[in-house]
């Protein structure tokens, strides 16, 4: 039977443990999360990992203290660490204390998992695409022209296929998701020019979406579309002004972390004809 490795992803952005997460288990490691190096450090303490992947800006405990704490034990010592920093940030302090590699953000996924398949001695299959020509904020349109890959991502299965039948009809190659973590997953794959995303989404905050998509090389350009659904009549004892509130903040949150514009509530007449713009 086959030993399965088994890594710790310790960083304190959610979406971004996820992602890591779901491209390591997709190619075959086990793998638990963290989201500083104080519970980290007693993950580690309490169980056997192979390997360790680390961010080194965290509250509670940052990267750096939890590296110097693990070289304290020979136990935790032997584990090997792959640093995540901020390109020029720190890599030469981690060189000096002897960490085993570093990735720098934005990094490509292939890559990443390049490392941790080395330093895990496997030979697994890293089989992710190749990353496009990355558009430029504001040519959606232009780079779409040639690609035509969409990626349509929502909580509401009618209103994600509708969207997606609509894109198909223009010609284009569509992927869809009903949460974050299959957001995470599949559009990392997928690589698509145009993410259409809910600002809502319900599993994973969707501004963290956008952020650990921008965290990679593959997506960090891409154009990002955000819009919202919901039917008055689900809405309960949350009144329309309440949703638009919630609505505009969350929309507002998204466009912080790089999404490009928010289309608005999704209904079949306006909102289609507003995608006309990115085919």
């Amino acid at each position: 039977m086959e030993n399965i490795k088994k890594i710790l992803v310790v960083d304190d952005e959610p979406a971004l443990r996820d992602m890591i997460q779901l491209r390591a288990e997709n190619m075959g490691y086990s793998v638990e999360t963290a989201q500083n190096g104080a519970e980290a450090l007693a993950k580690v303490r309490a169980g056997k990992f192979d390997l360790i992947i680390s961010d080194v800006l965290m509250p509670v405990m940052d990267g750096f203290t939890f590296y110097k704490e693990l070289k304290k034990t020979p136990a935790t010592a032997a584990i090997p660490v792959l640093i995540l920093t901020a390109r020029g940030k720190m890599e030469d302090t981690f060189k000096v204390v002897g960490a085993d590699d570093f990735v720098a953000k934005p990094f490509d996924g292939k890559i990443l998992m390049e490392k941790v398949n080395l330093l895990l001695g496997g030979a697994r299959s890293v089989q992710v695409e190749e990353p496009l020509s990355a558009p430029q904020p504001g040519s959606v349109k232009a780079h779409l022209s040639s690609d035509r890959k969409i990626f349509v991502a929502g909580t509401d299965r009618e209103a994600v296929e509708a969207i997606a039948t609509h894109m198909q009809q223009q010609g284009c190659r569509v992927e869809t998701a009903l949460s974050g973590r299959e957001t995470l997953s599949r559009a990392m794959d997928f690589i698509p020019s145009v993410l259409i995303l809910d600002v809502l989404m319900e599993d994973i905050e969707s501004s963290q979406i956008i952020k650990a998509l921008r965290a990679t090389d593959e997506l960090s350009n891409a154009g990002i579309i955000t819009y919202c659904f919901y039917r008055v009549a689900d809405i309960g004892s949350e009144d329309i002004r309440q949703m638009s509130l919630k609505i505009d903040a969350a929309s507002e949150r998204c466009l912080d972390e790089g999404a490009l514009e928010y289309l608005g509530r999704f209904n079949d007449g306006p909102f289609l004809r507003d995608l006309q713009k990115f085919v």
